[in-house]
């Protein structure tokens, strides 16, 4: 009886992670969702949907998917272009932003601190910003301290924004 119930409840772990599957392989196709898995301590998420395409503004808070397209000004080994990263939106167009060698502000409030070097050692050069965020253009953040943001990248255009994060886990 024991060995029978193992069997049955094998069994339903497998229909169960074959239908996940089946989720995961179906969804892009028949919705505008697709499953997002974080790896990292960027941001506090590890899974997500995420919404594609994005039919509204994006605002201050929300968390986005973004292809890296730029020239990392700090050379950080392991951002190369097309990598995709997982951000949050720390300001958003029209909201003024003050990035200085210590601390960054967002309409006058304190949204993160500037470290001058990488969890690995290397020296890390600030975004200095002072003025209004111009249209079609994010100040992007991650939760962790440590996370290699818009702080040291500077300002992200929309056009690499790729997915808005609709449910995180």
């Amino acid at each position: 009886m024991r060995n029978s119930a193992l069997r049955c409840g094998t069994y339903a772990f497998g229909v169960a992670v074959a239908l996940v599957l089946l989720a995961i392989l179906l969804l892009p196709k028949l919705t505008p969702y697709r499953l997002v898995f974080v790896w990292g301590e960027s941001v506090n998420v590890s899974l997500a949907l995420a919404v594609i395409p994005l039919e509204s503004e994006l605002v201050q808070g929300e968390y986005v998917t973004l292809t890296w397209s730029g020239v990392d000004p700090n050379n950080v080994p392991h951002l190369k272009p097309g990598a995709t990263l997982v951000k949050r939106i720390g300001c958003a167009p029209g909201q003024v932003l003050q990035v200085t060698v210590t601390e960054v502000r967002c309409n006058g409030v304190l949204i993160g601190k500037v470290r001058k070097t990488s969890l690995a050692g290397l020296s890390l050069a600030p975004a200095l910003f002072d003025g209004t965020i111009p249209k079609q253009f994010y100040f992007m953040v991650g939760d962790h301290p440590a996370s290699y943001d818009s702080r040291f990248l500077g300002l992200i255009p929309l056009e690499w924004v790729s997915a808005r994060l609709a449910v995180k886990v």
